[in-house]
């Protein structure tokens, strides 16, 4: 009766201990599947607990230090390979909301507006101060009112350069007002 007694109560203690499969006390059957030594994960290898379990360390030989070199190297390569999983849908993200907000027209957020630079007119080797583009601009399309404290690389990029920075609808109306003016030229 004892024997019996004494299996109930092992057994009943391996449930409620919750081990892992691989025996490392440091996580539970439930978060299994993210252990490096699920054999789910490794199925080119046979399942091959660690030595630190004390049931099987009397049959288990003691591993060699390569064996042990390769379980660390698999378990260091895991987390690489979930880390390049994670960088490109982190760069399918980014790119999805660059293209959401060059969709979007709110004042309250900046984007990037990619602008084809062929129609924006070029500018003059004489403009190079920061009076003579503004007055290029004002020539070109006009400055709405407070867009007088813009910066020379603003006035540079919003002139020529294809790729511009927008805080703002005043600013993508110049942009387009300057187009605008640029396909009235071109059709006369």
């Amino acid at each position: 009766m004892k024997p019996k007694v004494r299996m109930s109560v092992s057994s009943a203690t391996s449930t409620t201990i919750r081990r892992c499969r691989c025996g490392s006390a440091s996580h539970s059957r439930v978060t299994h599947h993210s252990c490096p030594l699920n054999p789910k994960k490794n199925n080119s290898e046979e399942f091959v607990p660690p030595p630190k379990v004390s049931e099987n360390a009397e049959n288990v030989p003691p591993p060699s230090q390569s064996n042990e070199k390769s379980t660390l190297n698999k378990e260091e390569s895991v987390p690489s390979e979930q880390n390049d999983e994670g960088s490109k849908l982190a760069t399918k993200q980014e790119e999805q909301k660059r293209k959401k907000l060059t969709q979007l027209r709110s004042a309250s957020t900046k984007r990037t507006v990619e602008i084809d630079a062929s129609t924006l007119p070029r500018i003059s080797a004489e403009s190079t101060s920061l009076t003579a583009l503004k007055a290029e601009a004002k020539a070109r399309g006009g400055i709405p009112p407070g867009y007088s404290r813009c910066s020379r690389k603003t006035l540079l990029e919003e002139l020529g350069i294809g790729s511009i920075l927008l805080s703002g609808t005043r600013e993508f109306r110049f942009v387009e007002r300057v187009k605008a003016l640029m396909d009235r030229e071109k059709k006369c």
